[in-house]
C-alpha cells in the first residue's frame, strides 16, 4: 500500500467526522507543500458534507436539536481541520517503520469496532429469532441431512429458517454470523467433494467429522458426537475397503464354483444324476449317506445345490 493510501486510512481513522475528499484534499495540499486553510465559506461546505454524509454525528459538538454552522461551531470545526493538516504533516516526516505500526494499531481497533457493530446487527437478525432456533427433538429423528440442513443445524438453527436464500441478503462483512455460516457450508461442501459422505449424508458420518475436525456443535450434537467410534475411515480407506469386499466376494464365487463342480462330478459319476429322471433319487440318496456319517441335512438344501451344480456349463456331454 503506497504512503498516500495509508495515510488517508490513519487521517480517515484519528478524523473520523471529516469528508474523505476534504481529507484527500489536505494530502495534496501537505504533498504540494501548500497550505490547507479553509475560509468560512470552505467550511460551510465541509459542515454541508458532513450531514450529508451522516458524518457530523461523529462531530464532538454535534446536537441534532441545533444543525445550525454558527461562529462556535464553525471554530471548532477550524481547529480540527488545523489539527488534521499538522498530524498530516507531521505523518508525512514520520519513519517508515513508525507509520506502520501507526497503520496496524489503527486495523487493530477498527477491528474491535467493526466487530461490535456486527454483534449488533446479528443480535437483531432473523437468525436470532426464536423460531429460527433448530428443534433437535424433530431433525435428530431423520437419518439423512443436506448439506444446508447441517450447515444449519451445527450452527443450533432451524434449517427451514436459515438458507442460502435466506442469508443471500446479508453482508458479510456486517455480520459476524453470516461468515460463520458461509465458511461452515463451504467446509461442508469440501468434505462432501473430498468422498467423507455425500450429499444427503448419514446424520451420524456428518457429526462424527465435525467433531473429528474440532467444529463447535451445538450441546445435542456434541452429546451424540461423544457416544460416536471415534474415527471415521477416510475416503482411502473406505476405497480399499471396497476393493478388498470386491476381492473377497470374487474369491468366495470362486470357491462356489470349485465347490459345485465337486458335487457336479460325484453326483453324476455316483448317484447316476445326469439325466432328469435319475435326479429325485439322486437327492434321497445323497440326503441318506449325509444323515449316515453323522451331519443333519434336508432335501431341499441337497436338491438347491444339486441343481446350480448341474447348471454349470460344461464342455463335455454328460452321459
Amino acid at each position: 500500500m503506497v504512503f498516500g493510501e495509508m495515510a488517508a486510512d490513519i487521517l480517515l481513522w484519528r478524523f473520523p467526522a471529516l469528508p474523505e475528499d476534504v481529507v484527500f484534499d489536505i494530502i495534496e495540499a501537505n504533498a504540494r507543500e501548500r497550505e490547507f486553510v479553509p475560509d468560512a465559506r470552505g467550511l460551510k461546505r465541509i459542515w454541508k458534507e458532513m450531514r450529508r454524509s451522516e458524518k457530523a454525528a461523529l462531530f464532538e459538538d454535534y446536537d441534532r436539536a441545533d444543525d445550525g454552522f454558527g461562529p462556535e461551531r464553525q471554530a471548532v470545526l477550524s481547529a480540527t481541520v488545523a489539527e488534521a493538516v499538522k498530524f498530516d504533516n507531521d505523518l508525512y516526516f514520520k519513519p517508515d517503520e513508525e507509520i506502520h505500526e501507526l497503520y496496524a494499531q489503527m486495523a487493530r481497533e477498527q477491528s474491535v469496532v467493526f466487530d461490535k457493530v456486527r454483534s449488533e446487527f446479528d443480535r437483531d437478525a432473523f437468525f436470532n429469532e426464536p423460531e429460527a432456533t433448530a428443534d433437535f427433538s424433530v431433525w435428530m429423528q431423520m437419518p439423512m441431512w443436506t448439506v444446508n440442513e447441517a450447515a444449519a443445524l451445527s450452527l443450533g438453527k432451524n434449517p427451514d429458517i436459515l438458507t442460502p436464500k435466506s442469508m443471500k441478503a446479508i453482508r458479510r462483512s456486517k455480520s459476524n454470523f453470516a461468515q460463520v455460516y458461509a465458511f461452515r457450508r463451504t467446509a461442508i461442501k469440501r468434505a462432501v467433494s473430498g468422498g467423507h459422505f455425500k450429499d444427503p449424508m448419514p446424520r451420524a458420518d456428518f457429526i462424527r467429522w465435525a467433531a473429528e475436525h474440532q467444529i463447535a456443535l451445538p450441546e445435542p450434537l456434541a452429546a451424540v458426537a461423544a457416544g460416536l467410534p471415534e474415527s471415521l475411515p477416510s475416503p482411502q480407506e473406505r476405497i480399499a475397503g471396497r476393493i478388498r469386499s470386491a476381492h473377497q466376494a470374487a474369491a468366495t464365487k470362486r470357491e462356489d464354483k470349485s465347490f459345485h463342480k465337486m458335487i457336479a462330478g460325484m453326483a453324476v459319476r455316483y448317484y447316476k444324476c445326469g439325466n432328469d429322471a435319475m435326479f429325485s433319487q439322486a437327492v434321497k440318496a445323497i440326503t441318506s449317506d449325509v444323515h449316515q456319517i453323522g451331519h443333519d441335512i434336508d432335501d431341499d438344501t441337497v436338491r438347491k445345490h444339486l441343481k446350480d451344480a448341474l447348471a454349470l456349463p460344461t464342455n463335455k456331454k454328460v452321459i
